[in-house]
C-alpha cells in the first residue's frame, strides 16, 4: 500500500512539473515576447526560446530516467535501452538539430548546398529541416544526416527589398503591430529579419497606413511575400 501511494504521488508530481514547464514557456512565448520593443532582441528571443525549451525537455527527461533507474534498476534499464533502440534516429536528429541551430542561428530563408542538391531552407523543425528545391518540391532532411554530409551555406549577397503599405483598420495600433510582426516572421522567404521595419505613416489623403520594409534573397519570392502579407492583414 505504501508503495502504491508513493507511485501515485510520483506520477502526480511529474504531471505537475510537466504542466508548469509547458505553462512557463507558453506564457513567455505568447505574452513576454510582446513586451519586447527592440526588434533585434525580439527576433533573437523568438528563435532561441523554443530552442531553450527543447534543451529543458532533454534535461527533464534525463532526470526522469535517473529517477526510474534509482528506484527500479532493471526495469529502468529495460525502458532506457528500448527507448534508445526504437527512437535512436529521432534522438540523433533532435540533438544534432539543437547543435545546428546553436551554431548557425536562424537560417530560414537562406540557401544550403549539399553534395548532390541545393535549395532554400523553408523551415527548421525539431528533428528535420524542410528545404525547398529549385523545382518547388520540399525535401524533409533529418538533421542526423548532416553528420557525415558536407554542406555549404553561401553568404547572402545582394538582398531584394520588399516595400508595401497596409491599411490600418484598428485603434489598437500597438497590439496590431505586434500581431502582424509575429505573423510576418512565420514567412520562410524573409531573410535578415533584424532589418525589417514597420512604421505607421499617413498617405497623401491623410489615411493612416503601416509601411512594411523587409528583404528576401530571391526576386521571385517578392510576389509570394506580398501576397502572404496582404492575406494576413
Amino acid at each position: 500500500m505504501e508503495y502504491l501511494n508513493w507511485t501515485i504521488l510520483l506520477i502526480f508530481e511529474i504531471a505537475l512539473e510537466v504542466f508548469f514547464i509547458v505553462l512557463i514557456f507558453w506564457l513567455i512565448i505568447e505574452y513576454f515576447l510582446r513586451l519586447i520593443k527592440n526588434d533585434k532582441i525580439y527576433y533573437q528571443l523568438a528563435f532561441y526560446i523554443p530552442l531553450l525549451r527543447n534543451i529543458v525537455w532533454i534535461f527533464y527527461i534525463g532526470y526522469l530516467f535517473s529517477l526510474l533507474l534509482n528506484s527500479h534498476l532493471i526495469f529502468g534499464l529495460v525502458v532506457l535501452v528500448s527507448f534508445l533502440i526504437f527512437k535512436w534516429n529521432y534522438l540523433k536528429s533532435f540533438f544534432y538539430g539543437i547543435i545546428f541551430k546553436v551554431q548557425k542561428g536562424n537560417v530560414i530563408g537562406q540557401y544550403i548546398k549539399f553534395k548532390d542538391k541545393k535549395g532554400m531552407i523553408h523551415d527548421l523543425k525539431n528533428t528535420r529541416m524542410d528545404i525547398e528545391l529549385s523545382n518547388g518540391d520540399v525535401l524533409q532532411y533529418p538533421y542526423y544526416l548532416l553528420i557525415n554530409e558536407p554542406i555549404s551555406m553561401p553568404v547572402l549577397g545582394k538582398l531584394n527589398k520588399v516595400s508595401l503599405l497596409l491599411d490600418v483598420n484598428t485603434d489598437k495600433k500597438e497590439e496590431y503591430l505586434l500581431d502582424i510582426k509575429k505573423q510576418i516572421l512565420l514567412n520562410p522567404y524573409i531573410v535578415s529579419p533584424n532589418k525589417m521595419r514597420l512604421d505607421f505613416i499617413e498617405d497623401k489623403n491623410g489615411k493612416e497606413k503601416l509601411k512594411v520594409i523587409l528583404y528576401t534573397c530571391q526576386e521571385s519570392y517578392i510576389s509570394r511575400i506580398t501576397d502572404y502579407i496582404h492575406s494576413i492583414n
